[in-house]
């Protein structure tokens, strides 16, 4: 009997998304462009982020091969987020953490920073990408099928154990990352938001080898910075932030950039928010005409 596989499959993972939700199923949805918000509604976190087969691999004739496992694989990593998030809620609300200057474990840097790397690369935008580039590599020799194949084999390796000094887009992402320090920051008041890619890497020349900064919201209260360059200096290293009201704004203009269709909020977004994403927006607008 052949395995049946998972329609639509989620690229923004339902237990992530369900941090920004007040009831653990819908969530405050919002579509913008570069005039503000032009749309919003709550809907249910099932039905968004998410695109048929997005992760299965086919032969040349069509046919879906090795069913749903890279989907399970990415559960299994889904599944431990969170234990890991909850780890971070309690650290979060210690007072006596606020000065620690070890506050991530190893293992915990370790998880969130491939975590991380994963989300990065598995969006529909970067896979499609690493599809189109594939096929310019490989589309002599191989089928059009095949070569998305390894474009998401590259992307997403689970498919085999790697062999020594293997190489792979993951790990291309995973290495600079275990190099930069890692900070997390706290807003008590609840007022974080995301997107449908919620991961926001920074770096000036525009190379995954230099990431100067790279911001994740974990849930509406917290968000893990990593600092690399001359921040990784500046900013301290795997430290505790209280944010304040300035930090919030900021976090709120980063997460409204262009590059995200949808955000989402625990809270209905107030006019002040409302004003820095359209305000975020047109700044985008105005500097790709310069």
């Amino acid at each position: 009997m052949k395995k049946k596989p998972t329609r639509k499959q989620h690229y923004v993972p339902q237990v992530y998304l369900k941090g920004f939700s007040n009831c653990g199923n819908m969530i405050n949805a919002y579509w913008s462009d570069n005039n503000g918000i032009i749309k919003e509604k709550c809907v249910p976190i099932e039905s968004i982020c998410r695109e048929k087969y997005l992760y299965e691999l086919k032969n040349d004739s069509d046919e879906l091969i090795a069913v749903n496992y890279i989907e399970k694989c990415l559960s299994v990593i889904e599944g431990k987020f969170s234990g890991y998030r909850n780890i971070l809620l309690k650290k979060a609300f210690n007072e006596g953490n606020q000065k620690t200057k070890c506050f991530f474990s190893a293992e915990e840097k370790a998880f969130w920073i491939l975590y991380i790397g994963i989300q990065m690369l598995r969006t529909p935008n970067v896979l499609n990408e690493a599809k189109s580039f594939s096929r310019e590599c490989f589309g002599k020799y191989l089928s059009g099928n095949l070569s998305d194949n390894i474009a998401i084999s590259q992307c997403l390796p689970f498919l085999k154990e790697m062999e020594s000094g293997e190489q792979n887009c993951l790990l291309s992402f995973i290495k600079p990352m275990l190099e930069m320090s890692i900070a997390l920051g706290v807003d008590s008041k609840g007022r974080i938001i995301t997107s449908d890619n919620p991961v926001y890497p920074f770096s000036s020349d525009k190379t995954i080898e230099n990431f100067e900064e790279i911001v994740f919201p974990i849930n509406d209260q917290l968000v893990i910075f990593l600092f690399g360059g001359d921040l990784k200096e500046k900013r301290g290293k795997n430290k505790l932030l209280i944010l304040n009201d300035e930090n919030v704004d900021s976090l709120i203009k980063l997460i409204a950039c262009p590059d995200r269709k949808m955000i989402f909020s625990k809270q209905p977004l107030s006019d002040k928010y409302r004003q820095l994403i359209k305000l975020a927006r047109n700044d985008k607008a105005d500097d790709d005409k310069k």
